[in-house]
């Protein structure tokens, strides 16, 4: 058992589980958007991918769910969709590769090449959950930062800003994709290995007949 290829595969595989964890975080968070409204010092509003919090005085705190998806802003309802993908595909991913790590004895040595296989696969699962991650908050950023620099709106009009949710989707994507390529090139550099049957190859021996002398008497 190579010690290298393990120990690259192990971690490319806690980092993919704790961006998943980031993941689960943050779709749980109601921190996505935040507002002051300006008339209270102590009145926020927060807006999640579930809910729409309204925080006052003595953080009493009332919330009021999304009943439809449909009336939800398109930021809000891609970012919903988009990461419930990535946290499923991100799970899904880490339960395909963990049973086929080099250190691990579940499939046994001789299945090398379906071990091999089914880490690619994992890491390629999980690269998808970090893209389907970073899009949407790419996205959702993009959007929040030109509707809070937009001339049009007065001095004097609330604006969204970006929460810390957003902070953990952003982690989240860039540990999902990390892990990811580190899965997937730890497969590569064992493609170019020799074999792992615990000795080299045998070098064929060279035959030299040496021809016979004969003496007459």
């Amino acid at each position: 058992m190579e010690m290298g290829p393990c120990l690259a595969e192990i971690i490319g595989l806690l980092l993919s589980l704790l961006g998943c964890v980031c993941s689960l975080v943050a779709i749980l968070m109601p921190q996505w958007l935040t507002v002051s409204s300006g008339l209270l010092v102590n009145e926020n509003f927060l807006l999640s991918l579930w809910e729409t919090c309204v925080i006052q005085d003595l953080n009493r705190s009332v919330c009021k769910s999304h009943s439809n998806l449909l009336a939800l802003p398109p930021d809000i309802r891609m970012t919903r969709i988009f990461m419930c993908l990535s946290l499923s595909h991100g799970f899904l991913g880490f339960a395909v590769a963990t049973p086929a790590l080099t250190c691990v004895t579940f499939l046994g040595d001789h299945e090398i090449h379906t071990k091999r296989n089914m880490i690619i696969c994992g890491g390629i699962l999980v690269f998808l959950a970090g893209v389907l991650t970073l899009v949407p908050v790419a996205y959702m950023t993009h959007t929040t930062a030109v509707k809070f620099w937009d001339p049009t709106l007065g001095s004097l009009v609330p604006r969204w800003e970006c929460g810390n949710a957003m902070i953990s989707a952003w982690l989240s994507g860039f540990l999902l994709l990390v892990g990811s390529i580190i899965l997937i090139k730890s497969q590569f550099c064992v493609g170019r290995m020799p074999e792992r049957m615990g000795h080299s190859p045998v070098q064929p021996l060279a035959y030299t007949e040496v021809p016979s002398k004969m003496e007459s008497v």
